[in-house]
């Protein structure tokens, strides 16, 4: 189950051509307002990628 959520989460991305980890985000921003997602990464074009997950 956990993969065909996965091919799910790609697929969305592909037709918006985005990075899958966009609509991740976009999707915990979407569940509730006090929901903040915290983006774990070391590199800055990865954070500044995962930003655009806010206008989604």
């Amino acid at each position: 189950m956990a993969l065909a959520l996965v091919d799910l989460l790609g697929e969305i991305a592909r037709t918006k051509e985005v990075p899958s980890a966009q609509i991740a985000i976009a999707w915990l921003l979407a569940q509730r307002p006090w929901i903040v997602p915290i983006a774990g990464t070391t590199r800055l074009h990865r954070l500044e990628e995962n930003r655009g997950g806010a206008s989604i």
